[in-house]
């Protein structure tokens, strides 16, 4: 269109910012944009420094699901996301989230590993290993069992996205209120979003050099589902 300026930002793929069969790791992709903001706000004479302190914008550092609550890290300055970033491309930080997903899994405690694949708009999964599949892979146990449905809590190893509700559709046992990754899931009244809480997130201070581990309590929504499937608010372990 007449006067609209376009502004272009070049990146190289190096080896060491993709899996094993070459696919960009997600979160790199976050990195690049920031890389490409940034340059495009100083090709049009914007100090993002100024931004923090007059604006009051931070940076995002990861991502969790939109319909996902719980936390979500931000940088104070560049440098400060940059080193954290860091630290989710190596998969060093604690991150757990809480799930409520249908039925009662066999096994009380377990890891799951599979190979997800772009599809379209979607991640399927692929039992077979190829060049377009990232493996997934994720640690859980069982904290309550409750009425045809588990109280989970996850640690993800990897993070890619969608990942605990892909994987738990692909062993039977879906996310209440995931009508994405189970098409059959009848429109939950008690909870209007997925039963996905982003509960504990565990990192190293980019500054600092000392481990910070935080911690957020389900909301109102995810605690009534509890308590309608037969739990008590305080029940949790």
């Amino acid at each position: 269109m007449a006067g609209i300026k376009t502004f272009s930002f070049p990146i190289r793929i190096y080896f060491e910012d993709t899996d094993s069969g070459g696919v960009v790791y997600h979160s790199n992709y976050l990195k690049f944009m920031e890389r490409a903001r940034t340059e495009w706000l100083r090709s049009v004479g914007i100090d993002q420094r100024h931004l923090k302190h007059q604006a009051h914008i931070m940076f995002v550092v990861h991502r969790i699901d939109r319909d996902t609550s719980g936390i979500l890290l931000f940088a104070k300055t560049w440098p400060d996301r940059e080193a954290l970033v860091a630290q989710f491309i190596q998969h060093t930080p604690v991150r757990e989230y809480l799930a409520v997903v249908r039925g009662h899994l066999r096994e009380e405690q377990g890891t799951l590993v599979h190979y997800l694949r772009q599809d379209g708009t979607f991640h399927r999964v692929s039992t077979k290993r190829n060049s377009k599949a990232a493996r997934a892979e994720l640690r859980y146990s069982v904290e309550h069992r409750l009425k045809r449905a588990s109280l989970v809590r996850v640690s993800l190893v990897t993070g890619l996205q969608n990942q605990i509700r892909v994987q738990f559709s692909a062993i039977g046992h879906p996310v209440i209120a995931d009508r994405k990754y189970n098409p059959e899931e009848k429109l939950e009244r008690r909870i209007t979003r997925v039963a996905l809480h982003a509960a504990h997130l565990g990192f190293i201070h980019p500054r600092s050099g000392d481990n910070v581990s935080v911690h957020c309590e389900p909301p109102p929504d995810f605690q009534a589902l509890l308590k309608a499937l037969g739990m008590p608010i305080n029940g949790r372990r």
